[in-house]
């Protein structure tokens, strides 16, 4: 099959399955040193040549990047095969980011954009949630992290990465004066799936909310860009059918097998390929593939009603922006 001229996939990636915290969200997969990582030699046969189908990445999903032996390696590798146009981000939990890794994200060339998890404003909230973190720590490394890409002139936002939760949401005002002051570009909030899909209780609703616009008004004094999460009452998810799904096309998790597995949640399992055993020309033609995008084109209830992206023709747009938090 002959594969678009333009870069088409969207790519969240762990090469690696480890991470050095036991976040209270992330359940058994927390607090594990890397049981696999996939070996260079692949990466650079068979996964780096990829780069130059995809328009935008994101190295870390469920894992910790900053693990990954061979990061420098690989990010240079990623800048041989990537097409001009091609968007890249990291997301990382910051503990990592020591002199000689802040050097090689901010030398690597390939991100636009450097992501950290900051899931409280004080440090009795941030490490009663990122357990094995320290606060102090952190913003420290984050603030060094900001002052060098701005020493260097880099064009790299930095941006902390905040999942609402309700130990936590109280504090969103607090985080925007946190990165104003750390020189964070911006904050993005996501919703802590799937506990708050499809609707929040009432309530809750109510009080992140007021939250949230605290949080905009403060972001607007202080420069600093502000994403909030949209939240549905149980009235307004019940008043309209949901009828349209608006999971971004074309996006995968490529984990350190070399599985691609969907964005579309009802189409997860089984993986749509595997890169170290198919052609990407190869997997796009498979049956697999069409009945991904099958499932994008015809959601059913019954599988998609607890998925964020299951909308109504009306909210397709907006609720789109969402989908990047909850891979």
């Amino acid at each position: 099959m002959r594969l678009p001229e333009r870069p088409f996939l969207s790519l969240v990636i762990d090469l690696n399955d480890g991470c050095n915290l036991k976040c209270v969200m992330c359940g058994p997969r927390a607090n594990k040193r890397d049981q696999k990582v996939l070996p260079l030699p692949f990466f650079r046969s068979r996964i780096a040549p990829v780069f130059r189908h995809v328009a935008d990445f994101q190295l870390g999903c469920a894992c910790e990047p900053l693990m990954l032996p061979y990061l420098a390696q690989a990010l240079a590798l990623i800048g041989e095969h990537r097409h001009p146009d091609t968007q890249g981000q990291l997301i990382t939990n910051g503990t990592l980011l020591t002199d000689a890794t802040i050097d090689t994200l901010l030398a690597s060339g390939v991100l636009s954009k450097i992501r950290i998890s900051m899931d409280g404003a004080t440090a009795a909230t941030y490490e009663s949630i990122r357990k094995g973190a320290r606060f102090d720590q952190v913003c420290e490394r984050v603030g060094r992290l900001c002052a060098q890409r701005t020493a260097l002139g880099r064009p790299i936002t930095v941006e902390f990465n905040f999942t609402i939760m309700p130990a936590n949401y109280v504090e969103l005002p607090k985080l925007i004066m946190l990165a104003a002051r750390l020189g964070v570009d911006s904050v993005t909030t996501h919703r802590l799936a799937p506990d708050h899909l499809p609707f929040a209780p009432d309530d809750f609703l109510v009080a992140v909310t007021d939250a949230q616009e605290r949080a905009r008004e403060l972001a607007k004094g202080l420069g600093v860009a502000f994403q909030p999460s949209r939240y549905r009452s149980q009235a307004d998810y019940h008043a309209k059918p949901r009828s349209a799904c608006a999971a971004l096309r074309d996006r995968f998790r490529l984990d350190p097998e070399g599985f691609l597995f969907a964005q579309c949640h009802a189409a997860l399992n089984p993986p749509t390929g595997n890169l170290l055993l198919n052609r990407l020309d190869e997997i796009v033609a498979s049956p697999a593939f069409a009945a991904y995008r099958g499932c994008l084109d015809n959601p059913h209830p019954a599988q998609c009603e607890r998925c964020l992206h299951f909308v109504t023709a009306e909210e397709q747009g907006p609720w789109a922006d969402e989908a990047e938090g909850l891979l």
